[in-house]
């Protein structure tokens, strides 16, 4: 049975950490409700801020290690001292045989028992369990007319483990393990966290994208409208025909269902990010987004080579099956010992004190010194041991696990950054490539208006130059997008992503 102190620290810490939900909870929607109705400005800074804070997914994580803390504090009751209290009194009458009955005339005898004893045991480090005790009885029989005989022990004994359950290793292995559990915890809760703070990333260049998109096929619809005016003017003059005309009227409404599509992306995107970054949707979808941050133009941030090295390093993912594999090794250290048999030694020393009065009878123990000790051994050999013995091939097996699941991640690790080089430097490439080619398709959209004013071209034409001109700035804006996203995908593989952007992750 645990002492109340250990139930009293689970009741404290449960109710801190609702405490602390709660309170965040109530802190959050409140900034949340202040916000209905308005535009809000929102950078990406802001945004993995936000994300950091409202994210329900964050918060669900965020709690596991906390749980884990509680195991280690399981463990550790194991060498709490506690205190027990027994009192027992029974009763017996037992027959005598003739004999007996002839020498006092007595066919059996009676007696009553009073016991009581008060103890404090520890169990240390080592596995010596330690417990200094007071006993009393107090035994009332036919032979002393039923008054009080007191008899009492005050001493010390213990039990030493000397094989199974000795020393430092096996005893405090549990505690241990329970210690890795709540390392593997926070890494385990790190790597979630890079993960969101990832979609954030991605989620934020998303809706740029869209909305840089809805004013590109605005405009482009916009040149549509424009030249249907245009044709109509010439139509007036003679210079136009009504198919002309018509093949304009057909293009702008092909382009205002394009732009209705483009906006519903936006839609959809803002959605996601407020997915991310808010605890009630509710309240920010009747807010109107402004985003003011940019897609990042290329630098000089593009390595060359990288050192796998360092990503492992910097890796939680990688760090938590490390940690996994040193949990694993405890287990199997802890099980092997469970494997020998059972020998211990087991002592006690104390002083014997008796008479007919119960404080006469501890003061007595002082006074004439009754020695009472023994040493003596215990060895137990369990008859097949399968349950041990199974549990020990299962450390076994877990820890043969745990490092190709290390190698596995390892090679996952390398992949995943040669992957993001790759993506990194192809999404330059093209970007460099779709800019050249949106702007030559503008060039050619613009000239071949000239020669429609001129007569030397057709509606038609400059309708399909001006599409390809579109089309060309909206695989633009892709690449420049993928260019950004693999950049973040870069940082994340390299395990970079959090310290790069300022990001500390304190569980509570």
């Amino acid at each position: 049975m645990r002492p109340l102190k250990t139930y009293f620290a689970f009741l404290i810490m449960g109710l801190a950490c609702a405490h602390n939900i709660f309170a965040q909870d109530e802190e959050i929607l409140k900034q949340e409700s202040e916000l209905l109705g308005n535009e809000v400005s929102l950078s990406l800074p802001e945004a993995l801020k936000m994300a950091l804070e409202s994210n329900l997914d964050v918060a669900i994580g965020r709690i596991t290690p906390a749980i884990e803390e509680t195991n280690i504090l399981s463990e550790r009751d194991a060498f709490d001292p506690s205190l027990d209290i027994s009192l027992d009194y029974g009763e017996n009458s037992s027959p005598r045989s003739a004999e007996q009955q002839a020498a006092d005339g007595r066919a059996s005898t009676k007696s009553r028992t009073a016991t009581g004893q008060v103890s404090v045991s520890q169990k240390t480090s080592l596995g010596t369990e330690l417990s200094l005790s007071s006993r009393t009885r107090d035994r009332m029989t036919t032979f002393n007319d039923f008054e009080d005989e007191f008899s009492t022990f005050v001493g010390v004994e213990a039990t030493q483990p000397l094989l199974k359950g000795f020393g430092t290793d096996n005893n405090l292995a549990s505690i241990r393990i329970a210690e890795k559990g709540k390392i593997i915890a926070e890494a385990e809760f790190q790597n979630q966290v890079e993960t969101i703070i990832q979609d954030v990333f991605f989620a934020y260049y998303d809706l740029l994208f869209s909305s840089a998109d809805v004013i590109s096929k605005k405009k482009s619809m916009e040149l549509a409208e424009r030249l249907s005016r245009d044709n109509k003017k010439r139509y007036e003059l003679g210079a136009m025909t009504k198919l002309d005309i018509s093949n304009a009227d057909a293009e702008i409404a092909g382009r205002k269902n394009a732009v209705v599509e483009a906006e519903e992306i936006v839609q959809l995107n803002e959605n996601k990010l407020l997915r991310l970054i808010t605890r009630d949707m509710g309240i920010w979808l009747q807010n109107e987004l402004d985003l003011t941050d940019t897609l990042n133009e290329p630098g000089k941030e593009i390595p060359q080579n990288y050192d796998i090295a360092v990503g492992l390093a910097n890796r939680s993912d990688y760090q938590a099956l490390l940690h996994r594999a040193d949990q694993n090794e405890l287990r199997l250290a802890f099980q092997k010992q469970q494997l020998l048999p059972q020998l211990d030694l087991t002592t006690s020393f104390g002083y014997n004190g008796l008479s007919d009065d119960l404080g006469e009878s501890y003061k007595n123990i002082s006074e004439t010194r009754d020695e009472d000790w023994n040493v003596g051994f215990r060895f137990i050999i369990p008859w097949g041991n399968y349950r041990e013995k199974a549990r020990f091939r299962e450390a076994e097996l877990l820890k043969a696990r745990t490092i190709l699941e290390i190698k596995n991640k390892e090679q996952d690790v390398i992949e995943e950054i040669d992957n993001a080089l790759i993506s990194l430097n192809s999404s330059k490439k093209k970007l460099v490539a779709s800019r050249t080619a949106r702007r030559f398709a503008e060039e050619n959209a613009a000239a071949e208006e000239v020669k429609l004013t001129e007569g030397s071209s057709t509606t038609f034409v400059v309708l399909e130059l001006q599409q390809d001109a579109q089309e060309a700035e909206t695989t633009e804006l892709r690449n420049l997008r993928e260019f950004n996203k693999a950049l973040v995908r870069l940082k994340r593989a390299q395990g970079l992503l959090l310290k790069e952007n300022g990001i500390t992750i304190l569980s509570d």
